[in-house]
Formats: C-alpha cells, structure tokens, sequence
C-alpha cells in the first residue's frame, strides 16, 4: 500500500485518542477477545435451554414446576395477563440476533484488522457482564423454581443492574466509535443501534418490571403487606422510574440514548397486560386506576424521544434543502456546537448556536478544531464552513473572558493556547475550505476568512472586526492576509478603526469572493459547490498545497505574534473596562 493510500484509507479515522483503546494485536485475531465472545454464546445457549426446561417444569428435569405456575401461586394486584410474558420469545430472539451480528464480525475485516478487535466497539467489561447477567438469569429460574422469593427478588434486580451496565458500554462504545462507524461502516453502525443498543433496552426494561412484580410479591407474601398496597407501592416506582428515565434521556443523556427506543415499548406492554386482567371498568380498583394512568402517561412520555429523533434527523437537512447524510461527529454525540454532515462529496461544518448568534464558546473552538481534523482526513473533496441561522457567526462569546477575569493568568494561557490552534487548524487544512457566509460576522469569523480558499455570502452579510474598541488587537494572521488582500489602507481601516464591510465592498476589496442575492443565495451556492465538488480530489487537494506551501511557515509565525499579543491585551485595564461595559449595558437591555 502507498503512503498516498495510507493516508485516505477510512481506518485514518481512527484517531490517535481511540488507536490505544484498539487491541494490540492489530491486523491479527485476538485470542482472549475470541474467547470471551465464544464463552458469551455458550452462556446465552445454556440459559436458554434452561429457560426451555423451566418453561416446561419436567418433574424429570431439574425444576420441579414450571415458571407459570408459580406465577399462578403468588397473584398480585399487578400480576398481567398470561400473553404478556410471551415477550421473553421476543427478548430471545433479539438477544440471538445480537450474538449473531457479534460472531458475524469473527468474520469481517477492515484495513486495520478483524472488525470485532479493531476497533473494540464492544470491550472486554460488556462480555464479562453478559456472562455474569447469564449465569444470574439461570440461578433465578432454580429460586423461582423453589419459591425463594426474597432471594430470586435480589439476583433479578442485579440482573436489571447488570442490563444497565450493558447500555453503558454500549453507549460508551458509539460514542468512542460511533464517528468512524458512520463514515465508513453506516450498515454496522445501523445494526449494532438496533440489535445491540436496542436489545439491551427491551432485556433490561423488562427484567426491570419483573424485578417490581417480584418485590410486589415479596411485600405481600412475605412482609405481609396487602395487596392492594404491596401493588401501589410497585407501581409508584414504576412511576418513578419512568419520570427518572424520561429526564435522564431529554436533559442527561439525550445524545448517547437518543436512538435507544425500546424502554416505552416494553412498559406500554406490561401495563397493558396488567389491565387486560386486572381492570374491572364497571368498579375500578385504585391500582387498576392508577395503571391506567401510568399507561396513558407512557404512551404521552414515548411521543416526546419519536419527535425529538425525527427533529434531530430535519436538523440535518440544510438550509437549501438538500439532504444532509447524517455524519458521524453528530450522530456519535461527539459535537455540541456544531452540526457536521457530508453528502455529494462535501464536508459541511455548521456553527449551531443560533440562540447566541452563533457566537463561539470554549467548547465550540474545540469542537471546531476536531471537525477539521476529522473532514481532512475522510473523502470528501471540499469542506464546507457555515452558520445556522440569520447570523453566519458573531465572533467569539465575551463570557469565555469572565473565566479569565475570574481565573487569571493560568485561564488566559489556555484560552490563548486554544485559539492558537483553532488558527492553526485553519492555516493546515489540506483540502480546498469554502466558507458560504449566510449573516453578519464578527471578529474572528471574519479574520479566519482570509486563510479560507473561496468565500461566498449572502448580500446581507456584513464584515465586523471591532478588535480597538474592545481593546484587543486582530488575530487569525488578519495582520497578514488583509493588507495581503486588500491593500494596506482598507485593511488599516477594518483593523484599526472598525470599519463594517457590506458584502458588495468585502467583495470589491477581495475579501469576498462572490455575493449573491439573499432569496437565491443557498440555491446558487449549492449548485456551485456540488459541481466543484465533483473535481478530482487528489489534484484539488494537491494544488491546495502547492498554494498554501509558499507562506505557510510564515502565517504560523504571524498567528504565533498575535497570540501573544492578544493574551498580553486580555489583562489591559482597556480590555477589562470594555468587556465589564459589554456585561452592564446587556443588564440593562
């Protein structure tokens, strides 16, 4: 293989952040991961014989009565009907399907080796889990069996515990990989969402509710609480639970768990069940009341997660309606502030906080950083650089200076380190970078333009660096490529004075490449950027640098000075009187 096909392999996306989490056997199997995975099957298939034989409670096997009968023996309040429990077919099933996909990867590979070692999507710390959730699940059928409930309530709920630690690594899985899955392998990543992610969730929801039947069973028959009160005490944690997941997926974990759509399904189910039996609509118990709200509830709370995934996916279609393949960074939950998508052979690098005028936050110039890394190394032919919104981009957001205000010297040196490399990460793209201003731009949105390769805008743009006024001085090699551009005396007036550019003078002075009219402004574009689009990569790429090579030594050198220039102005009593007169004029507002 040649360097050149080293470098565009899709494997390069596995970053030098994941490469130490890759087994190290790379390129060969790995014996123990084989191991635990073969041990993984084996366990599943014995349980599942033992599930066949305790469904049967042969008096010549080792159960004695079969697992209905015992449900028979200890009725609740909340006990559902008999069909409901067909569910565990179905848990099954799923379960085997799962392990399928898993041994199928034994199978498959990718540049770097076996794709069920490289990369590890799954660790070691889910198969070990998955073991111990087997061997518990055929030591409850035995307690069961014999009717120990308080013993069968304590595995059951370490079973529930173990599923919840399944999701984890599953979750935690995409997150570390779910950018190069989507990439490059969008059918596994598809696969291991519904098999893996959502199996587990069906498993460990209802092994969940079966963990509350039995508790409910344990309060009646054993601490000899009443029905009707052992029954709502289980429902009111179920109520619990429910409220409990519902915030944890909109406000925690919403970006892990976001595709994760099977919990509501499965309770609908239960509580369905339990009313198909219990629910006397001519003289309703309280309990059967109260299923019936936590049923109607259910079904309110799985409207919210279906609409927020369906907003999720229309937030990837972009401004001018062309379908936005949804790319990784986004569906891995790997950006915050950003949307990235890549579609026609073009990287799109969205700023999306519209709220706040796209103004860039700490997170955002990190965040904006690894989306440069990542599309110089994927296949698309350009990238693509704009904002959601009326506002392509307000500059950088005042409140990062009130950690430095609050923090001193130590916070300056960061923030300062991290706009030197988001420059940096401008001035080293290697592909042609195309920024489509759609709004207003200030401060360092605007200097960032001069290291961009084509600039396009919308005529309502307009071009603000107000760097004095804040009592900063210009960054981004702005000191360079502006008089570079447009000649000292206009480059003078921007820096020095202030000066907002229109679009049409931006572009007269060179700055902008071409405005067009707003109503057909991302129409024109796109068409446009499809069609360079479609230009050979590798000359693109390669005349890139054959033009960025001639200064690229001395840009870094220029952004390096105004580095240390603006952290020197950033404890200037000029600065700090601007930034506290920016905050007391907002509290008025």
């Amino acid at each position: 293989m040649t360097s050149q096909e080293k470098r565009e392999s899709p494997n390069e996306e596995l970053t030098e952040k994941h490469r130490d989490k890759v087994d190290t056997t790379m390129g060969n199997h790995s014996l123990a991961r084989i191991a635990v995975i073969v041990l993984s099957v084996l366990v599943f298939i014995i349980a599942i014989a033992f599930n066949a034989l305790a469904g049967r409670g042969s008096k010549n096997g080792p159960f004695h009565q079969n697992t209905g009968n015992v449900s028979k023996k200890y009725e609740t309040e909340i006990t559902p009907a008999g069909w409901t429990f067909s569910i565990w077919g179905v848990i099954y099933f799923w379960l085997f399907s799962l392990l399928t996909y898993i041994v199928t990867s034994l199978c498959r590979r990718n540049v770097y080796g076996w794709m069920y070692c490289q990369p590890a999507v799954l660790p070691y710390g889910f198969y070990l889990t998955w073991i111990v959730n087997m061997i518990l699940n055929i030591t409850w059928l035995f307690l069961w069996d014999r009717e120990q409930m308080i013993a069968a309530l304590i595995v059951l709920a370490v079973i529930a515990s173990t599923n919840y630690l399944l999701i984890f690594f599953c979750c935690h899985g995409l997150h570390s990989y779910g950018v190069w899955l989507s990439k490059y392998y969008r059918v596994d990543l598809w696969l291991f969402r519904v098999l893996v992610q959502n199996g587990i969730g069906v498993y460990a929801t209802w092994t969940t509710i079966a963990t509350l039947l039995n508790f409910t069973i344990v309060l009646d028959y054993n601490a000899g609480v009443s029905k009707e009160g052992a029954a709502t005490v289980s429902l009111s944690l179920l109520l619990i639970e429910v409220i409990g997941w519902f915030v944890m997926e909109n406000f925690v974990l919403e970006k892990h768990v976001r595709y994760l759509l099977t919990i509501y399904p499965v309770v609908i189910l239960a509580l369905s069940g339990n009313m198909a039996k219990n629910y006397d609509a001519a003289a309703p118990s309280k309990n059967a009341i109260f299923t019936a709200v936590l049923l109607g509830l259910s079904c309110a709370l799985f409207v919210i997660p279906v609409i927020n995934l369906t907003y999720f996916i229309q937030r990837l279609i972009n401004g001018s309606g062309h379908a936005a393949v949804m790319s990784a960074g986004i569906v891995a939950g790997l950006f915050e502030t950003l949307i990235v998508t890549t579609e026609d052979n073009i990287t799109t690098i969205r700023y999306n906080r519209p709220d706040k005028k796209n103004a860039i936050s700490s997170t955002m110039y990190h965040e904006i950083v690894k989306a440069l890394e990542l599309a110089s190394k994927d296949k698309s032919a350009i990238t693509v650089v704009t904002g959601t919104g009326d506002y392509y981009c307000s500059g950088m957001d005042l409140t990062n200076f009130t950690k430095v205000m609050a923090e001193g010297s130590q916070q300056a040196v960061q923030n300062n380190n991290l706009f030197r490399d988001f420059v940096r990460a401008f001035i080293d793209f290697p592909k042609p970078l195309i920024a489509v201003v759609n709004g207003p731009a200030v401060g360092a949105a605007v200097t960032v333009l001069g290291l961009a390769d084509v600039v396009y805008a919308t005529e309502r743009a307009t071009f603000h660096t107000p760097f004095t006024k804040l009592g900063l001085c210009p960054e981004g090699c702005s000191t360079y490529m502006f008089p570079k551009i447009m000649g000292p005396a206009k480059a003078n007036e921007m820096l020095l004075f202030g000066k907002k550019l229109s679009a049409r003078e931006a572009c007269r002075l060179g700055l902008v490449s071409e405005v067009f009219p707003d109503s057909t402004f991302q129409m024109e574009v796109w068409t446009r950027l499809k069609a360079f689009a479609q230009l050979p990569r590798d000359s693109l790429t390669q005349s890139k640098q054959l033009i960025r090579s001639l200064e690229i030594g001395k840009l870094h050198a220029i952004n390096d000075n105004e580095c240390e220039r603006v952290a020197e102005r950033m404890f200037s009593d000029e600065f700090l009187n601007a930034v506290l007169g920016f905050f007391q004029a907002k509290a008025k507002l």
